[in-house]
């Protein structure tokens, strides 16, 4: 934490400009386009601070990912994205929103760059990703899963 801040968002919100310049995670962008070709449906579910909404748009907007749907939930408010949302599948960073995703009944994907969460996710039902290469993989897997049960 930054001093003289209460929080990482209290210093963020006086630099609220430097939001549209993060880059997108490495394969971000491809993999949504991919997922995409292959017909899959795609929201982009978030949870922000409502006055970081606009610094949101600016990014989508420098980096127009192929989205079919794009929803900001006010993180003020404490909801949960498996509330927000009637997706199938959920990719996010955050075991907490994964594990309310399994518990629903659906599938989440545990995005986890640095692997710091890959022992936590053992026996939960949670697939861990370290890359979207991996997001990728583990789709199709259950893709192909799907398509042998119908057979």
């Amino acid at each position: 934490m930054a001093a003289g801040y209460d929080s990482w968002w209290d210093w963020l919100r006086e630099r609220d400009w430097l939001w549209g310049t993060a880059d997108a995670i490495d394969g971000a962008i491809a993999a949504v386009r991919t997922l995409r070709a292959r017909g899959h449906y795609l929201e982009m579910l978030t949870s922000k601070p409502r006055w970081a909404e606009p610094q949101v748009w600016r990014w989508l907007g420098k980096w127009r990912p192929a989205f079919h749907r794009a929803t900001i939930i006010d993180s003020s408010k404490r909801e949960r994205k498996v509330d927000a949302t009637d997706a199938d599948v959920m990719v996010d960073d955050k075991f907490k929103t994964c594990e309310e995703f399994v518990e629903a009944g659906r599938r989440a994907i545990l995005f986890d760059p640095g692997n710091v969460h890959r022992q936590r996710v053992v026996g939960t039902g949670i697939a861990h990703a370290a890359s979207w290469s991996e997001v990728l993989e583990i789709i199709e897997i259950w893709e192909e899963v799907e398509d042998a049960l119908e057979d």
